[in-house]
């Protein structure tokens, strides 16, 4: 398996792609100051300590003092790596603990009722842009999402809308958290989203690949939308879930999905041309509409 990989499946599991560079340049090197493994792992110089301290801590590495010259050294991974598989075997455990409870439960229950009463279907870019100023003018607290193509709000008008909405959340003291899709196949104007949450104090990470498009609002609602095969030709279907239990779920995969997601200081390392280029590129069609 070659470094690619081991980070790719670090990251997966047990740690975050910042810290799983320097534990990967500490397996590599043996012992070695902050400052060389801050330069192997290419991180910034203002993460390598609270990173340090979370492998210290977590008992993949320790801590040498000689003199002043301080080192740190990898611990054997099969002995490191085990408390984390002690976790999640209890874990397994207890969920299984748990399924057989809420089975108990779900077998009592009484009339089931019709699902259809916490689900709504919308059609048309429109449509769905007008459900989503709607939810994002009634939200409260917290809004959650995976931003991923494809958009509904296509033209000018509607994107300054939106961006008009959510500024406007963020002063009434709302909190948003997002995800950002980002890869070879990324549209221009996402990097320019990218550009306006730095700004706008929304909480952001980049993800290379996200698994649906969707918004959560205030963990009540759900938003979720998607190329239709109903509508016409580039127009999209969104789906409204009011539904406890099913909202939750998708709280859960956010959630999971924040912890394995980059930061942007960690993401825009090597990237800081292209994301000027892309910047450029958006701004001139912006400009064209």
């Amino acid at each position: 398996m070659n470094d690619s990989e081991l980070l790719e499946q670090l990251v997966q599991l047990v740690m975050s792609e910042r810290q799983a560079k320097v534990y990967l340049s500490m397996l590599h090197n043996g012992g070695s100051t902050a400052a060389e493994l801050q330069r192997k792992a290419g991180i910034p110089h203002s993460k390598i300590y609270d990173t340090l301290d979370f492998l210290v801590s977590q008992g993949y590495c320790i801590k040498r003092q000689a003199g002043k010259k301080t080192t740190y050294e990898s611990v054997d991974p099969l002995i490191a790596i085990k408390p984390n598989i002690n976790r999640l075997e209890s874990r397994i455990e207890k969920l299984n603990e748990l399924a057989k409870h809420l089975a108990e439960v779900h077998a009592k229950a009484g009339k089931i009722q019709d699902p259809f009463e916490y689900i709504e279907i919308i059609h048309g870019n429109e449509n769905i842009h007008d459900k989503y100023m709607e939810l994002l003018k009634s939200v409260e607290f917290e809004l959650l999402n995976f931003t991923r193509p494809p958009f509904a709000s296509v033209t000018k008008n509607l994107i300054l809308e939106q961006a008009r909405y959510f500024l406007d959340f963020l002063k009434r003291g709302g909190k948003s958290k997002t995800i950002y899709e980002v890869n070879e196949n990324t549209e221009i104007r996402m990097f320019q989203h990218i550009k306006d949450s730095t700004k706008s104090g929304d909480d952001f990470r980049i993800a290379p690949k996200l698994p649906l498009k969707m918004f959560i609002f205030d963990q009540r609602k759900l938003l979720i939308a998607d190329m239709s095969s109903l509508a016409g030709e580039g127009e999209l279907s969104a789906t409204i879930i009011k539904e406890k239990t099913t909202v939750e779920g998708y709280v859960a995969l956010f959630n999971f999905i924040w912890d394995q997601a980059s930061e942007y200081d960690d993401w825009i390392v090597g990237k800081e041309e292209l994301m000027e280029q892309k910047l450029v590129e958006y701004q001139k069609s912006f400009a064209e509409e």
